[in-house]
């Protein structure tokens, strides 16, 4: 389980860049670390959405996608908010809540027009997620993002990793 469990993690990493290797998702999480914030926040999102969709059985060939829209869910929140307490778990609700959601709509969406999931779950959970961490409090926006230079890189090459 735990085997899979890091298996579909990096695929997920993977898939956002449209590939299928953990090598290639193994070397996208580590880059993620340059803001430890939200890093870490993709990561926890990425492992338990793994963990619901093993625990709740959901067809092993999907795996990687629940894996995707949780891991894309906590680094949305990792990116807008300092990570906490607090928002541990609204990232483990929002990884949960991002395998439920992705199994419905992958079920309805294939059921009545032949569509796959993709990326929806995430913007719907992601969203919700977002508006309840603004509501909260304690929550504090991370502002964590810099213009990261590389000095022998041409300027479009370092906009372009800055943003990305």
């Amino acid at each position: 389980m735990i085997k899979q469990s890091l298996t579909d993690t990096a695929r997920a990493y993977s898939a956002i860049f449209f590939l299928d290797g953990p090598i290639a998702g193994a070397l996208l999480m580590a880059s993620t670390f340059v803001y430890p914030n939200i890093a870490i926040a993709g990561l926890l999102a990425a492992l338990l959405g793994t963990v619901v969709a093993q625990l709740f059985d959901f067809p092993k060939t999907q795996h990687s996608i629940y894996a995707l829209n949780s891991l894309l869910t906590g680094l949305a929140l990792g990116a807008f908010y300092q990570l906490d307490l607090q928002l541990i778990v609204l990232i483990a609700t929002g990884a949960a809540l991002a395998v439920v959601v992705s199994a419905a709509l992958a079920d309805t969406l294939w059921r009545q027009e032949r569509l796959p999931v993709l990326v929806i779950p995430f913007l719907i959970v992601a969203t919700v997620m977002a508006l309840v961490a603004r509501q909260l409090p304690s929550t504090t926006p991370f502002v964590g993002y810099s213009h990261y230079v590389i000095s022998w890189l041409p300027q479009w090459a370092n906009s372009f990793f800055s943003l990305l």
